[in-house]
């Protein structure tokens, strides 16, 4: 079975901004004022937040920027893997890129681009995962059935430790 490596964003604050300003500028786009603020307010946030949200959250703010920018704001993020959307919860979250190294405990997953989500039904507070493990068993179904994968979501969904001690 695979390492399971939880990954502890908050460590991470003051660097995730600067390398969504990287991936941005590195794939030719623009690093605006619109998309650092979605990727400021999605990296602060502990929970996914659906479009509604963030235009609201950035109105709020003094931001202005109407829904459909924040709709083709959350696309260009999502095209670059630096949000990833959240099924379970009809939101977006932050997601380091691929090049930032997930440590823990010192150690790293095989895999930076096999990641998932733990979604907690209590506070709705969602976490980033990796799973060395899973690569194995997508190889596994792809030999046994011929599909051809082209990605994959999972999000486990239940309690976290907080809400759990509550």
């Amino acid at each position: 079975m695979g390492r399971f490596v939880p990954v502890h964003h908050e460590a991470h604050d003051d660097c995730f901004a600067e390398e969504a300003s990287q991936v941005l500028a590195g794939n030719g786009l623009r690093v605006t004022r619109p998309r650092r603020a979605v990727v400021e307010l999605l990296e602060r946030s502990p929970r996914p937040m659906g479009a509604a949200d963030i235009h609201q959250e950035l109105r709020t703010q003094g931001i202005r920027i109407d829904r459909a920018s924040v709709y083709r704001v959350l696309a260009v993020l999502e095209a670059q893997g630096l949000v990833h959307r959240v099924l379970s919860a009809q939101g977006y979250m932050a997601c380091h890129p691929p090049t930032h190294l997930h440590l823990h405990g010192g150690t790293e997953p095989a895999d930076h681009s096999c990641h998932h989500h733990l979604v907690c039904r209590a506070c709705g507070r969602t976490l980033e995962t990796h799973c060395d493990g899973l690569r194995g068993l997508i190889d596994t179904i792809v030999e046994r059935t011929g599909f051809q994968v082209e990605g994959h979501v999972l999000e486990i969904v239940g309690t976290c430790r907080e809400c759990r001690q509550k």
